[in-house]
């Protein structure tokens, strides 16, 4: 039952990290314009 839990948390984890990835990856590839950018 442990192991279930701990194997569920992390493919909750490695699913959150692979979409925040991929959600990053998009907005890389929009060209933002120099006003927004604030770095």
């Amino acid at each position: 039952m442990i192991s279930n839990l701990i194997a569920g948390l992390s493919i909750l984890v490695f699913l959150g990290f692979t979409n925040s990835y991929a959600i990053y990856l998009l907005l890389a590839e929009i060209p933002t314009p120099p006003s927004q950018n604030h770095s």
